[in-house]
């Protein structure tokens, strides 16, 4: 079976993908999430 381990790696939505735009994962414990983390350093490679 292959590895579905991605690293540097940037999946985008697929071309026919319905959705508009993204949106910003919930933080719901005190501690962020991988989500969270994951957004963050996105936006900030983007912005920056």
């Amino acid at each position: 079976m292959a590895s579905t381990t991605y690293y540097n790696t940037l999946i985008e939505a697929a071309e026919g993908c319905p959705a508009a735009a993204g949106e910003v994962p919930l933080v719901r414990r005190s501690k962020k999430s991988v989500a969270n983390l994951q957004f963050e350093l996105l936006q900030n490679i983007l912005t920056n």
